[in-house]
């Protein structure tokens, strides 16, 4: 499983604590480490409320080609999602044979699509459903399977943060089975540990969660765990992993029950039920080889609290000679 390690826009428009982040996440069992790359004049209208706050908090191109580099250098993959053309186009080379996100409310932006392939680019496209109905899924698989795109899809609710009630992670389940040819994971919107424990055992292939810090502080601090909390539960997320992935059998036949007489049996009488107790250990047949013995004839006598084996039952060609 890889794990997305989002900082998203909780470095508030500051540079060098977006950089801190990265530094501290670097030393963590994270696979990606992401930021959203959005331009204020690509999401709202100016008049919008929220146009001044994305002005405020977002950095600037350069700085986001910086942290690339930087996730890069600290041996993490870097990752971003965006819903603007330019910024695609300006992470050209850099988008090549990696990964971008597509943010649940990008997932029909058809102009992402189509400057990739202007571009000639084709990075695995991590998409999050969280914003598109059940039926428009399909939809989405099969255009992106037209256009060429080698991609994941990512269950996700997009209420900040999510409900106990909203989680649906039988969504996974679901998406596990009309897709089993794609890889699927899920966006994590709530900064509970056991809902993203729930989600590994249902063996997802990405798990994508909001990182923040510090506790309480950041824009999107109401989803985000702190980078201390998220210290913890990684360590338990690959332990999780570690033990799921180990093959430890239970000796069925220890706990089983074998067949052995309840009475003294005499050659040629039926065994019947009442004849016979089912005790541990197995020592001849099994509990559920009383359904091919049962009232078949004993072949010799059977002493009281002997096991009963195989060759002290006359089969039918023997009943018939």
């Amino acid at each position: 499983m890889k794990i997305i390690a989002e900082i998203g826009y909780n470095h508030e428009g500051d540079f060098r604590k977006a950089l801190q982040m990265v530094e501290s996440l670097a030393k963590m069992p994270v696979d990606f480490i992401k930021f959203q790359i959005d331009f204020p004049q690509d999401i709202y209208t100016e008049d919008n409320e929220n146009f001044k706050l994305f002005e405020r908090i977002s950095l600037s191109l350069s700085q986001y080609k910086e942290l690339w580099h930087f996730i890069k250098k600290v041996g993490k993959i870097p990752l971003f999602s965006t819903s603007s053309p330019s910024a695609i186009e300006s992470f050209r080379e850099e988008l090549k044979g990696n990964f971008l996100k597509i943010a649940s409310g990008s997932v029909f932006n058809f102009k992402i699509y189509e400057t990739l392939e202007k571009l000639n680019v084709k990075p695995f496209l991590i998409v999050s459903l969280g914003a598109i109905e059940k039926d428009e899924i399909k939809i989405l698989y099969n255009y992106l399977k037209e256009k060429g795109f080698k991609f994941a899809f990512l269950h996700c609710t997009s209420n900040y943060p999510t409900l106990i009630g909203d989680l649906n992670l039988e969504r996974i389940v679901e998406l596990k089975g009309l897709f089993p040819d794609i890889p699927i994971g899920y966006s994590c919107h709530t900064p509970l540990d056991f809902v993203v424990y729930a989600a590994v055992l249902l063996k997802i292939d990405f798990l994508e969660v909001h990182i923040t810090y510090e506790k309480d502080k950041g824009i999107e601090k109401e989803v985000s765990f702190s980078l201390d909390e998220w210290e913890k539960i990684n360590q338990k997320i690959r332990y999780l992993e570690r033990e799921l992935k180990k093959s430890n059998p239970v000796d069925i036949f220890s706990i089983r029950r074998g067949i052995y007489a309840q009475q003294d049996i005499l050659k040629g009488e039926e065994i019947t039920i009442n004849k016979v107790k089912f005790v541990r250990p197995i020592k001849g047949l099994k509990d559920l080889d009383w359904l091919k013995i049962r009232n078949k004839k004993a072949k010799r006598d059977i002493r009281k609290g002997e096991p009963i084996f195989w060759n002290d039952i006359i089969v039918e060609e023997e009943e018939n000679k």
